[in-house]
């Protein structure tokens, strides 16, 4: 706690207290003072600070009052005289802040309360907030029992609605902060009844009331002047107050707390942006006059903006279960993050899938939880179709798992793009069901390529009859294969001529063709963009497609389904000496060994 102006006063060889003091406070006895004690009434708000208003004969008192504190010598006081009780409790709390000596504290506080009883509802918070900053969970108990016995256990929060009192300890506050803050009237809702975010917003306000005095300094005014040049506009302008009357001093008045809680509102909005909670409308100017409404709006608005804007990212972050209660009172927050995910999506699909678990952890008590994965998977189906079945599969078993809403049907999409071919979608939905019966997402996961695996037939060789066939016919077998040997010869010199000169036919009728070569394929080949995406649409499904796919691929580019075919194979014919696409059942494929030779990617 930083006091260095108001320890004018601190005495070191008093601060010192021995083994033999100690024992002086637990035979603490009360005398009675014939001189005259200066009086000193109740304060409004009691801090350390006073001393700095007393008078010289006060401050004197003071510290004989102190000092026959430490000796065991307690001062009678009357009812004239409290704030001797109460400036000795802060400085006792200053020092504490110095030498961290909770055993001397707390003996100190306990004789205070016990023989000062004026004081016993003061003693009885802070000592219960010290206690729990260094967690100290014996004492917090022994002291809680104790006040029960007082029968003042509403001590403990009598005084918590005043939030310099409240924080004091946890934020290390100065006197005149305390004072500062408890003349503050705060309204708490659901928001900030979560303690960090409370926290969040005083530490903001603290800030940006500081720098707004700066700088209006900066400006060579002062908030005060500033903010009274408004309040008088208002006065005279909005409500037409004579200056000088009642009415125009209460609106002055009025006006300046207004102002002052304009910047707690401020801060408490940017807390609750940083948080994703929508933030509170500050003030409504539809009534002003426009005078004084332009006067709000720079000197007041636009003030608290630039003195706010710097330390806004200085807002520290929620831990998971501040998150946890965030999102239970605020049942469509996952929805605004959500949304800050999908802005912020950079292609990294391992972190979003990250951020998409961390969020249903977070809205683990929301009962639209599933939701958050069937979002996800809708999204990332035009970033990767893989991970989009994936994250569908998660909210097939959360939604499982709550059994609140029925759960919603495979996306049109998924189907019509990925689950178009016979059994795809049976397939998929029979993963979904393992999936929920035995919540494995690894096993879930690897069995998804298998939806795409080409099913071929087996063919049974029996090399029995094979070797039976060659040993009747092997002389004629040795005649044929002389002759097929030479036809093979002249079909592969024919068949050669054939295709180079289709492939000049080609280029002739088709000039643009011979420009197509894209930089996926080796020098040798050029393909067009239809032969293209063509082989993509391959890639895409472990390199098997249906007759059907093709077919409709092709009628969508205005071409036939074996001349595209065809083609490609003409094209590719040269350089592999083979055809590079198949038919199999029902199905096209691809040789993968001939793919990656005529690819360069």
């Amino acid at each position: 706690m930083s006091n260095k102006n108001l320890s004018l006063f601190d005495d070191e060889s008093i601060i010192d207290v021995t083994n033999q003091s100690y024992s002086l406070l637990q035979k603490a006895k009360f005398i009675r003072l014939k001189n005259y004690i200066p009086s000193w009434n109740l304060l409004s708000t009691f801090t350390y600070s006073a001393i700095e208003t007393a008078t010289e004969s006060q401050i004197n008192f003071y510290k004989t009052f102190k000092d026959r504190f430490y000796k065991g010598e307690l001062t009678i006081l009357d009812y004239r005289s409290p704030t001797y009780v109460f400036v000795l409790l802060f400085d006792f709390i200053n020092e504490y802040e110095k030498d961290k000596n909770l055993d001397l504290l707390k003996q100190r506080v306990f004789v205070i309360k016990k023989h000062y009883d004026v004081s016993r509802m003061y003693c009885n918070f802070f000592l219960r907030q010290i206690l729990i900053e260094v967690g100290d969970n014996v004492g917090l108990e022994k002291l809680i029992k104790e006040i029960k016995k007082e029968e003042d256990y509403r001590s403990l929060f009598d005084t918590d609605w005043k939030l310099g009192y409240r924080y004091k300890i946890k934020l290390k506050l100065s006197d005149h902060e305390v004072i500062h803050l408890n003349r503050l009237n705060i309204k708490n809702n659901n928001f900030t009844d979560i303690t960090h975010c409370h926290i969040e917003i005083v530490k903001l306000y603290l800030k940006t009331y500081r720098a707004l005095g700066r700088l209006f300094v900066q400006e060579k005014t002062s908030m005060e002047i500033a903010f009274n040049t408004v309040a008088d506009l208002v006065a005279r302008k909005n409500h037409r107050f004579r200056n000088g009357s009642r009415n125009y001093f209460n609106s002055i008045d009025s006006s300046l707390e207004e102002y002052v809680h304009c910047i707690l509102y401020a801060a408490e909005n940017e807390v609750r942006k940083k948080y994703f909670i929508k933030p509170k409308s500050i003030k409504k100017l539809n009534s002003y006059h426009p005078e004084a409404k332009k006067a709000f709006e720079t000197l007041v608005l636009q003030k608290i903006e630039i003195a706010i804007e710097p330390y806004i990212n200085e807002i520290e972050p929620l831990r998971e279960e501040e998150e946890i209660a965030l999102n239970f009172i605020n049942v469509i927050r996952w929805k605004t993050i959500f949304e800050n995910l999908k802005v912020n999506f950079d292609g990294n699909l391992e972190l979003f899938c990250k951020a998409i678990d961390k969020l249903c952890i977070q809205n683990s008590k929301h009962p639209q939880i599933a939701n958050i994965y069937l979002d996800a998977s809708k999204f990332i189906f035009d970033h990767d179709r893989f991970t989009a079945l994936k994250l569908y599969l998660q909210y097939a078993l959360q939604n499982d798992i709550t059994g609140i809403f029925k759960r919603k049907p495979i996306p049109r999409e998924f189907i019509k793009v990925l689950l178009s071919e016979k059994n795809q979608l049976a397939h998929y939905e029979k993963i979904i069901n393992e999936f929920i019966e035995d919540e494995d997402l690894e096993k879930a996961t690897k069995a998804i390529p298998t939806i795409y695996e080409v099913v071929r037939k087996k063919i049974n060789i029996d090399l029995e009859t094979i070797n039976e066939v060659q040993g009747k016919h092997a002389d004629t077998v040795n005649l044929l294969s002389e002759y097929l040997k030479d036809e093979e010869q002249d079909l592969s010199i024919k068949n050669q001529e054939k295709v180079k000169s289709k492939t000049k036919i080609e280029k002739t009728a088709n000039p643009k063709s011979d420009k197509q070569s894209y930089n996926n394929y080796v020098a040798e080949i050029s393909l067009s963009e239809i032969q293209d995406n063509l082989l993509k649409m391959f890639a895409l499904q472990e390199f098997a497609l249906s007759f059907k796919s093709v077919e409709k691929f092709a009628k969508t580019h205005g071409k036939l389904k074996n001349q595209l075919i065809e083609s490609i194979n003409d094209s590719c014919y040269e350089f592999l000496d083979d055809l590079l696409i198949e038919e199999e059942d029902e199905n096209y494929t691809i040789n993968t060994t001939y793919y990656k030779k005529i690819t360069t990617k």
